[in-house]
């Protein structure tokens, strides 16, 4: 499975682990079979800045028995590192256990078949909507905290063309002939069987991110209007030629190729501009006045959220507080979609490479 290939790459390229526990290493593939058939306690395995900076576990989630960080610290030393880099093992899974944390500390990358590549979301707080004084606010933009407690991984671009056709067998994008542009003119049930699809190919869990997941990875860490900043600047995002003329001679007036402009801090293209993304929520103009965790908006409305703005729209619309709506059936070359990426299970033991 690629989800494994991708595991066992980033242990090694980690280079220094923090291992607590009892040790299942063996050469022996019989001694490795016993140990996982035992479910022997699970280690905790991390990068070493984090393990020092850490002063607890992370794998006390979700009820699932998890151990402290303090035994782990003296453990990590040079004599420690020299004998992980010299032998081959495996770690050893409660079934189900620590999917999250192995997310967050290992998979900070993933490129699926199709070339789709998608990059590590933390979880963390941030101030979703927008402050009173913000110019271009809207009335649905109630300022709030909202705390995502799991890490998930986005897909740095916008679905494109060539992505869609591969799965679907057609393209109805109004701008067709640009296989890395973006697909556009689809409906949300067309997303959806798009996503079917995909999640039957064996590459993990596919779906679309929330309004929260998606306002918090568009801000990357920051608090400022744009993902760039705090001005509008036509050389950072495709806006602002048809309805806008903000940007007319500069931008085209039409879709063009993801990834043309600068990523945000966290690596993620046209978070602003080129279409606009639909979201899995249905739309709520009212946003909660109290801090909120891991948000997904009502359990049922008339229209969904899309976010970030469009090639025709103006600068406002670009805004990372900015919401907009759409009913489900509507088809427009303004509106596309990203996805978000999880695994779908953890394999009961992962190998422990040694680093070349």
């Amino acid at each position: 499975m690629q989800f494994i290939r991708i595991l066992f790459f980033s242990l090694t390229v980690l280079a220094t682990y923090c291992l607590c526990g009892e040790t299942c290493y063996s050469e022996n593939p019989a001694e490795i079979e016993s140990c996982c058939q035992a479910e022997q306690p699970f280690f905790e395995v991390m990068p070493p800045d984090v393990a020092f900076n850490t002063p607890s576990s992370f794998s006390d989630r979700e009820g699932e028995k998890g151990m402290s960080l303090a035994p782990c610290l003296p453990s990590v030393n040079d004599e420690g590192q020299e004998r992980i880099d010299r032998i081959e093992g495996v770690l050893c899974f409660p079934t189900g256990a620590v999917l999250h944390a192995v997310i967050q500390y290992m998979v900070h990358s993933f490129t699926n078949s199709l070339g789709q590549t998608f990059v590590l979301i933390p979880p963390g707080a941030f101030n979703m909507g927008s402050p009173e004084d913000e110019p271009g606010r809207d009335d649905d933009e109630t300022l709030h905290q909202v705390t995502i407690t799991k890490p998930y991984l986005l897909q740095t671009t916008e679905v494109t063309q060539a992505q869609w056709e591969a799965v679907m067998r057609y393209n109805p994008s109004l701008f067709a002939g640009c296989s890395d542009c973006p697909v556009e003119s689809i409906s949300w049930d067309e997303i959806q069987e798009f996503i079917r699809r995909m999640n039957v190919r064996g590459e993990g869990t596919y779906r679309l991110p929330t309004e929260a997941e998606w306002e918090y990875a568009c801000r990357g860490g920051a608090t400022a209007m744009f993902p760039w900043g705090d001005e509008a600047d036509c050389s950072k995002a495709n806006y602002g030629n048809y309805w806008s003329k903000e940007c007319e001679g500069i931008n085209p007036g039409r879709t063009m190729k993801v990834g043309s402009f600068p990523p945000n801090a966290w690596g993620l293209y046209d978070m602003a501009g080129n279409v606009w993304e639909r979201c899995q929520d249905w739309y709520d103009s009212k946003y909660p006045t109290e801090p909120v965790m891991d948000p997904a908006g009502p359990s049922a409305g008339t229209e969904r959220v899309d976010r970030g703005g469009a090639w025709n729209y103006w600068a406002r619309g670009c805004r990372s507080a900015n919401r907009a709506k759409s009913e489900a059936h509507l088809r427009t070359p303004l509106l596309g979609f990203r996805l978000a990426w999880e695994p779908s299970a953890l394999p009961h033991c992962i190998w422990l490479k040694p680093v070349p």
